[in-house]
């Protein structure tokens, strides 16, 4: 049966060709299961069904979606189905892919995306075009950026064998950052997969709430914040999506590209949260930033701890040591000038004067603080 051949039997408005009973037919085999202890292979949404009534005897599914159906079945290569054997597993991606805009006209293919909701993959509300009790399908443009995901991060291009199966055991977690920023594009078009990135980096950060400014009203990274994210990961040379670990970074990796990676709320957040986790720092307000509630050291001010740590020769976060940073600043090797660029960072220099006074105020300190004495930075700001 070809596209014409669909439309004379199953249009009504082809009088003289339309036929009732293969209609009839062709709806309960969509609507009904082959045999009592099987599944309905296909998701029938209630807008294309027309129940029985008083007038129709059957419930009939629209004439129009048969006819969309029917083509887009042929667009995949499907030239006969056999309803009590045919499956949705043995769909072959490539294919799907290819008639991606054939498929989003029939309503049923594009209701069958509750395939993948068995696979544990939830779909967010806002992703669909049409939902009720039994039964719901996607928005075009998420079945778009969902196939173009997956066509992507499979690489089906040079494995044009995999099947819908395959996405049965979807997780983002099984892919490396590279692979994934390959496919960052899509990514963050699909509200699908944006929800899995959400999840992900939720895990991968304890459970811990991500900062709201980075999420959209559904609680979904937003759109820019998934391409900052994955954009910053790859900097950072990290490819495992399950551990995002910031503290023992080099300042080399956390320089990169112009501290490109504070463009991610998520990791500028992380890194703000390891800093001021560090007791001995002094974290002064007028540094800090409240976005939603949401207190952050600011990108100006950790940009600057950064160069106060490489001129004090430290070169991750996790090796700060406040009795050693000062000790440092006073050897004999450190210079005027390196004084000053270690004393642009308002954190570094709060901490080093704190530290400073407290050995002194102790009685037995090796400092000797001077009456009133103040050091510049390297702007000549006291």
């Amino acid at each position: 049966v070809d596209q014409k051949m669909a439309e004379e039997l199953f249009l009504k408005e082809n009088t003289e060709t339309y036929s009732s009973i293969l209609h009839a037919t062709m709806s309960k085999y969509l609507l009904e299961p082959p045999s009592a202890d099987q599944e309905k292979v296909m998701i029938i949404p209630n807008s294309v069904v027309t129940l029985a009534n008083d007038q129709e005897k059957a419930s009939f599914v629209d004439g129009q979606e048969i006819v969309h159906l029917i083509q887009a079945l042929k667009g995949i290569g499907i030239e006969e189905i056999d309803f009590e054997t045919f499956t949705l597993d043995d769909l072959m991606i490539q294919d799907i892919y290819t008639q991606k805009e054939v498929i989003n006209n029939s309503l049923i293919l594009r209701a069958s995306t509750a395939y993948i909701e068995k696979a544990n993959i939830e779909i967010p509300n806002s992703a669909y075009a049409y939902q009720d009790s039994t039964s719901s399908y996607v928005t075009t443009d998420e079945f778009n950026a969902f196939m173009d995901i997956v066509y992507s991060l499979f690489d089906v291009e040079d494995q044009p064998d995999l099947t819908l199966k395959t996405l049965k055991t979807l997780k983002l977690s099984d892919f490396t950052i590279d692979q994934i920023y390959q496919s960052k594009d899509s990514l963050s078009s699909s509200k699908i997969v944006r929800n899995m990135v959400t999840k992900e980096m939720i895990n991968a950060l304890g459970n811990t709430s991500l900062p709201a400014d980075s999420l959209d009203t559904e609680n979904m990274i937003t759109e820019e914040e998934v391409q900052n994210l994955i954009e910053s990961l790859k900097i950072l040379e990290i490819q495992d999506l399950t551990t995002i670990e910031v503290n023992n970074l080099t300042l080399d990796v956390l320089k990169k590209n112009d501290y490109a990676i504070l463009n991610s709320i998520i990791i500028w957040d992380k890194i703000s949260e390891e800093i001021k986790g560090i007791d001995a720092l002094v974290i002064p307000s007028d540094v800090q930033e409240t976005i939603q509630v949401q207190q952050r050291i600011k990108k100006d001010e950790i940009k600057k701890i950064f160069t106060s740590l490489e001129t004090l020769e430290i070169q991750t976060i996790a090796s700060i040591d406040v009795d050693s940073l000062v000790q440092t600043a006073l050897s004999d090797s450190f210079d005027e000038s390196k004084i000053r660029t270690m004393l642009d960072s308002t954190i570094i220099e709060k901490t080093a004067s704190k530290n400073i006074k407290d050995n002194y105020n102790m009685g037995a300190s090796i400092f000797k603080l001077p009456e009133n004495q103040k050091v510049s930075n390297s702007i000549g700001e006291s």
